[in-house]
């Protein structure tokens, strides 16, 4: 996943959700995210790369997906007692 600012411009090749910085966590290597969009929290960590502009509190972002990296895991209805 990618997180830009949501007035990036969109390339088809990925499938975009919007979203917003709920929090960030600075952690050396990487920066971490949690990300609201719609009515999931996402975590998210993005590495530095010289220049780049840490995302702020409340920004509305653009989450680019390529569709590759998407796994549908089943549910599971077993229950281990």
């Amino acid at each position: 996943m990618q997180i830009h600012p949501a007035d990036t411009r969109q390339d088809p090749k990925f499938i975009w959700l919007p979203g917003i910085i709920e929090a960030s966590e600075f952690l050396g290597e990487f920066t971490r995210y949690q990300i609201t969009s719609g009515n999931t929290r996402i975590t998210a960590d993005q590495t530095h790369f010289s220049g780049q502009v840490k995302l702020k509190t409340g920004q509305a972002v653009a989450l680019a997906l390529p569709p590759s990296q998407i796994r549908l895991l089943p549910t599971s209805t077993t229950r281990i007692a």
